[in-house]
């Protein structure tokens, strides 16, 4: 089974809707030789599947990535699964990351909350607030 590393990528995204149809941008650190076991990331809520393209990173060395459809997933805590399958034809979970989604919109009073910081970090801290139920 390849060795695999979820990289780190943004915290939380927004639910899709009218206006905003944003992707989870998702990588794994994993060996070039993957490419046999054709690397995929999976939303687990959803089951939305793609398929993942290899890159060489500056300081980052080998990486798998891709964009996530976020269609369809509710708000809350979301699971990626980065895939590979294996000889026997069997797919592997080799390594996993989570994020937030959050519907979008923020509270007033919530932003108020955090009113020292400035405005980006503001409606940031809301976000993370209520993703980690203090909201």
């Amino acid at each position: 089974m390849p060795v695999a590393q979820a990289m780190g990528g943004r915290r939380w995204y927004t639910v899709p809707d009218g206006l905003i149809q944003e992707k989870a941008l998702v990588a794994v650190a994993m060996a070039a030789d993957a490419l046999p076991g054709q690397p995929r990331a999976r939303l687990r809520e959803t089951g939305a599947t793609v398929p993942l393209s290899f890159i060489v990173a500056p300081r980052v060395g080998n990486q798998w990535s891709g964009s996530l459809d976020l269609a369809g997933a509710a708000p809350g805590e979301q699971t990626v699964d980065f895939l590979v399958r294996m000889r026997d034809g069997s797919d592997r979970v080799v390594a996993s990351s989570k994020f937030f989604l959050h519907d979008d919109h923020v509270e007033p009073a919530r932003l108020d909350d955090h009113r020292g910081q400035p405005r980006e970090g503001r409606c940031h801290a809301a976000v993370d607030d209520e993703c980690r139920g203090r909201g």
